[in-house]
């Protein structure tokens, strides 16, 4: 059963709102918010099934997952009970599957959203603080201060509410990579090269969000956004 409370509650000083719920298949309970136009999901994807009920394939094996060229999720192997606040990694054959990944009502973002996100946190937060800092958590992310990358400290802003946690990525050969330094969100447009599709990223060394283009066996995190 699904549901999809709007309750807002302006946050004049950064236009950004914390907008509701939305439940997806599984009965999980996704916090959403609205930033500039446009209303996402604050947390990552976590679901095991399709719109329709059925299964996304949990693939564990390295082996089995570099094979694929059907939809797959997974948890991070730091994560191997699962861990609803990071959210399951998947597959873009998952993303693009027309059984649908999304609850009714919204969708995986696409990479034009995703650079309209872009364009309003630059507008609104990229003069003055790291994109990054107005959009993740302000927990769990290891500090680039440590090693002496350029410093910026992702555990004091999430001023959008974005909450982007750095839940990591499995690459196309099946191994984990990145926990606690990177996050990675699947958009669902194909790259100009049919094996690849877009992907945004953002980076414990990084000031900003930065998009690119890499084979769809990868397993990213999701975000969804409001139709």
């Amino acid at each position: 059963m699904f549901t999809n409370s709007c309750k807002k509650d302006e946050d004049k000083n950064n236009n950004t709102n914390s907008s509701g719920t939305v439940t997806d298949i599984d009965g999980n309970v996704y916090n959403t918010v609205t930033i500039g136009t446009q209303v996402w999901l604050a947390e990552n994807l976590n679901t095991t099934k399709y719109r329709n009920g059925e299964s996304i394939p949990n693939i564990t094996d390295a082996n089995q997952w570099k094979t694929l060229t059907t939809g797959a999720q997974c948890n991070h192997e730091r994560l191997t009970n699962g861990d609803k606040k990071h959210g399951k990694l998947y597959n873009w054959f998952a993303v693009n599957d027309n059984r649908n990944i999304a609850p009714p009502g919204w969708h995986v973002a696409t990479d034009y959203e995703w650079s309209i996100l872009y364009s309003f946190l630059y507008a609104n937060y990229g003069a003055s603080i790291s994109i990054s800092q107005a959009i993740a958590s302000n927990t769990e992310w290891y500090s680039s201060q440590v090693s002496g990358s350029p410093g910026f400290d992702l555990t004091k802003n999430n001023k959008t509410g974005f909450n982007a946690l750095p839940s990591g990525d499995r690459d196309p050969n099946g191994i984990f990579y990145d926990f606690k330094t990177y996050s990675f969100w699947w958009s669902s447009t194909q790259s100009t090269e049919q094996s690849k599709a877009y992907f945004w990223r953002l980076s414990f060394e990084e000031g900003t969000i930065i998009k690119q283009s890499y084979s769809k066996q990868f397993g990213y995190s999701v975000r969804c956004v409001k139709d």
